[in-house]
């Protein structure tokens, strides 16, 4: 559970998105009921709210989330993300009990560092890699990544070290980033990725042969199946722009069932747009469709804006409660990377930051940091 998932049960399992209604979800808007979140606060983490995982040198960016267990009470998880390691990017591995005190995070104890897990040396990736995407595929889990304008996969019997395909997995005509995979209910899997600034599917029967998919089969072209937002002629008194209509990207998809038995395919993204002076900001957003093919149905408003160029989110999501008690039992935690400074007048780096829904929970103090990545 990651960027990309297998299925949620309807209050039985944790998934990379969101906290949906329960019970409700057949008979709302696809894109209904979740977020928002907000940032953790300084009792909620080690650190210095709302950071976990920050080094100026690493550079931390594009996290992604894999339970460690099948235990759906439990926060404990792989933290995989993409960072500068001796002048180069790689994907690099780190733990927390929690969902939050990870080994090498944000005030853990100074010389540690996260765990390699892929560095850009096969041929085809000319020296880049980028957008991990976890995902638990029977025994093994499966490590999707962005390379060169293709997405890579490599795979691990315990997530301690990967062994990567020797040619990339997909290839499609456009230029593919930001990878999220997840696995539906008959065993295929689905493919969300960024292009050109809008966010395209593939198919798979075994989750290494992919296939473009076509969101609109009436039009010539293979269509998004979610593009920018459209910009108003006239905003209303008081009225905000779309917060996505410059581009949209970096998917996180989680797959449910409804009570009713209707594939949920939820979907967290970062959406851009211009904002005053020309600068290009950015928020999360989110989108979800009930079935298997079409295009997604935007929420209007963002789950998560800082200001701060948030994006690329992973979520968590687990069960706190009594699963069929009246108290919505599911919670999310969602890991974004931001801007971060390491002084007032430093330029910014990137760095990883926490917030969580619902809104208005408190999570438990921070558990111990995790004694190894």
């Amino acid at each position: 559970m990651t960027r990309g998932l297998r299925i949620l049960l309807l209050g039985a399992a944790a998934s990379c998105a969101t906290l949906g209604t329960s019970g409700q979800g057949d008979l709302e808007l696809p894109s209904a009921g979740v977020g928002p979140f907000r940032k953790l606060a300084d009792a909620e983490e080690h650190g210095v709210a709302p950071m976990l995982f920050d080094a100026p040198l690493a550079r931390y960016r594009e996290p992604a989330l894999l339970r460690d267990d099948n235990d759906l009470r439990s926060m404990r998880v792989t933290l995989f993300a993409v960072a500068s390691v001796s002048g180069h990017d790689a994907i690099v591995r780190s733990r927390a009990n929690d969902g939050r005190s990870f080994f090498a995070g944000a005030g853990d104890a100074p010389g540690r560092a996260p765990a390699l897990a892929l560095a850009a040396d096969a041929p085809w990736e000319n020296g880049s890699l980028s957008g991990p995407s976890a995902l638990r595929v029977g025994e093994a889990i499966y490590l999707y990544y962005a390379s060169n304008g293709a997405i890579g996969l490599a795979r691990s019997a315990r997530g301690a070290s990967f062994t990567k395909l020797p040619a990339p997995v997909f290839s499609p005509p456009r230029s593919a980033r930001a990878p999220a995979v997840a696995q539906l209910p008959d065993g295929s899997f689905r493919l969300l990725y960024e292009s050109a600034g809008s966010i395209f599917e593939a198919a798979s029967a075994d989750g290494i042969v992919w296939a473009d998919l076509d969101a609109d089969e009436a039009t010539l072209a293979v269509d998004p199946v979610l593009g920018p937002a459209s910009q108003p002629a006239t905003l209303a008194p008081g009225e905000r722009p779309p917060f996505d209509t410059d581009s949209v990207g970096d998917p996180c998809v989680a797959l449910r069932v409804t009570p009713a038995g209707r594939l949920h395919m939820r979907v967290l993204y970062t959406g851009r747009s211009q904002a005053e002076g020309g600068d290009l900001a950015s928020a999360i957003g989110f989108a979800a469709r009930y079935g298997s093919a079409g295009r997604l149905s935007r929420n209007p408003s963002p789950v998560l804006s800082l200001g701060r160029h948030e994006q690329a989110p992973a979520l968590l999501e687990w069960l706190a409660g009594d699963p069929g008690g009246p108290d919505a039992p599911n919670r999310s935690l969602l890991l974004v990377a931001l801007d971060q400074r390491a002084q007032a007048l430093a330029p910014p780096y990137s760095a990883l930051a926490g917030a969580v829904a619902p809104a208005t929970v408190t999570l438990d103090a921070p558990a111990a940091f995790a004694d190894a990545p």
